[in-house]
Order: structure tokens, then sequence, then C-alpha cells
């Protein structure tokens, strides 16, 4: 809401929050902290810095608020903390809302800025704002889950549940059980563990691959089922460390006598080469030698020419 906004049709377009707006004027209202509010946490440097921002602009008038509505800031006119918000939520019907009762968070930034902090407290207010309101409420009262949706083959599984009795209290008395079934379709049965306000369950390591679970428990005659699916990453040690560890390279290649360029230096490597006297050109010679006897053909062309030799010698009368 703003000095341009329009009063009239705010107030028709929602039933939640209504402002009499007397002759269209406005007031510098200031943030103050709303000691009851818990729905997010803001840094205690962050309270520090909503304490001495500068006011907003609110349309002057008498605010109603006709929801349950759990305030983030309420009203600082002048000195005088009043009791009627400025940043509050509405929740009905699992529907939330937010509403801004003044304008010009550019004076809150500008005094951040001013003060020279570290960290934005506006940047993380409407972070926080933004996650709340988008949020769906769970009201499943039996929950179960996994510490996280991917794991690597050497983490084990952890797995968390809670059970909530009528009054949405958390309880420990029954037993669950789950089922954990890999791709093949074998299944692995486990029972929880009892923390103080829960259940707890580390299922060891488990192969690559996907998984799908699904746990049951019985309270007060009625039966309660959750399911879930998670993924088990192969482990592959090359993926570990994709980055060059220079110092690493730098200790093997002094190790074996050698030197690590880094790109900028790539042209000096051919010069490198041609000073070290270690690098020869090798040429390899390789000799075999086979008996003669082994050779059937040459044998056989000896034996052939002796035959010859000895039928010419004795048909000319010479043996």
């Amino acid at each position: 809401m703003g000095a341009q906004s329009n009063v009239s049709a705010f107030n028709q377009i929602q039933n939640q929050v209504n402002l009499a707006s007397a002759n269209g004027s406005v007031q510098e209202v200031y943030p103050n902290l709303a000691n009851s509010f818990t729905s997010f946490n803001l840094s205690e440097e962050g309270q520090k810095q909503f304490a001495t921002v500068d006011p907003l602009l609110m349309p002057f008038g008498r605010l109603t608020v006709n929801a349950n509505a759990t305030a983030v800031f309420n009203q600082r006119i002048g000195k005088v903390n009043t009791q009627m918000p400025l940043l509050f939520f509405t929740n009905e019907n699992g529907l939330k809302n937010g509403y801004l009762m003044g304008e010009g968070l550019w004076r809150w930034k500008l005094s951040v800025a001013e003060n020279e902090a570290d960290q934005s407290a506006l940047n993380d207010l409407i972070s926080k704002t933004v996650q709340y309101l988008s949020v769906k409420d769970d009201k499943r009262r039996f929950k179960v889950f996994t510490s996280k949706s991917a794991y690597d083959e050497n983490e084990s599984i952890q797995f968390n549940a809670t059970l909530y009795n009528e009054s949405y209290q958390p309880v420990n008395e029954s037993e669950v059980k789950l089922q954990v079934k890999n791709e093949a379709g074998k299944i692995f049965s486990y029972v929880f563990s009892k923390t103080e306000n829960g259940y707890q369950l580390d299922a060891g390591t488990m192969p690559a691959g996907n998984y799908s679970y699904a746990a049951n428990t019985v309270l007060g005659g009625q039966k309660f089922t959750a399911s879930g699916s998670f993924y088990v990453n192969a482990l592959i040690a090359e993926y570990q460390q994709t980055t060059a560890n220079h110092q690493l390279l730098n200790t093997i290649s002094k190790q074996s006598n050698g030197k690590l360029f880094m790109p900028s230096d790539l042209l000096k490597i051919a010069d490198e080469i041609l000073k070290n006297e270690n690098i020869k050109t090798i040429s390899y010679e390789d000799r075999k030698y086979d008996e003669l006897i082994n050779m059937k053909w040459l044998f056989g062309l000896i034996l052939t020419l002796l035959s010859v030799e000895w039928f010419l010698r004795k048909r000319n009368g010479e043996l």
C-alpha cells in the first residue's frame, strides 16, 4: 500500500484487511520487529539494520485485520510503538498472503548502503518472505524422507520419519517398517529406530542405481503409509577431482626429473627438449636366426642337385 494506491479498490478485492482512509494523506511509519514472530529468523545484524532504517509512507487511516495475522513488523509512529502491523502474513485454508502497509522500500535499501553493512537485511527479508509464502504447509500425519535425494556409493543412506497424533503432536510409540526396492525389483526390509520425537534409520551404503521406498505404521488402529525415491551415483575416481592440482603435478614432475609448464609456457617445451641431453634418437635392431635344416625347401633343393650330379657322373663313367 502506498500514496498512489486505490484504497477503496483494495478493500473490495479482499476481505482480510480493511483500511479506512479519511482524507488520502500519508504518514511516516517505522518498522518495529514483532516479538512473537517465529515463521523465519532474522539475524541480529539484520534486526539492528531495521532498527535504524528510514520510515515508509503509509496511507493515513484506521487499519483493521479480519484474519489471523502474523506480524513481522509492527508500526512505530515517531517514538511510539503500536500493535498495528506494518508487514504481516495471513493464512486461511492453507492459502498464504503477505501485506506491506507502506511504500518506499528503496529508503531501506539506501539506509543499509549508507551504513556500509556487509550484507543487506532487506535482501534477506525479501528472500525469506518469498520462500515462506511459496512453501505449502504439509498436513500429513506420517512423513518419511531421506536426508538427500542423491547419494554416492560410499555414503550411508539416512532415513527420517515423523508420526503425529490427531492434535499434530509428534509421537513414536508405534513401530515403523520400511521396504527399499532397487531397479531389479529386489526388496530390502528395515525397522526404524526411535528417537526423542521421531524415528531414524541408517540403511548403510547401496550400489549405484535408482531406488524406491515405502514405509508403513499403525497408530490408534489407523494405518499410515509414506513413499518416495532416491538415487545412488556410481563413484568414479576420476570425477572426484576434476580441477588440475598444479602443486601435485609439479611434485610428480620433479620426482621424475621433469618440469611443469603452464598454458602460457607451452612454446618453451620444444626448446627444453632440444637442450636436454638425455633426450636422444634411439634406434633398435632385432636379429633373428634360423637353422638351415629347418628350411625344408632348401634342404630338398640341395638334395636334388646332389642327385643330379651323381647321375651325370655315373652316366659319364666317372664313378
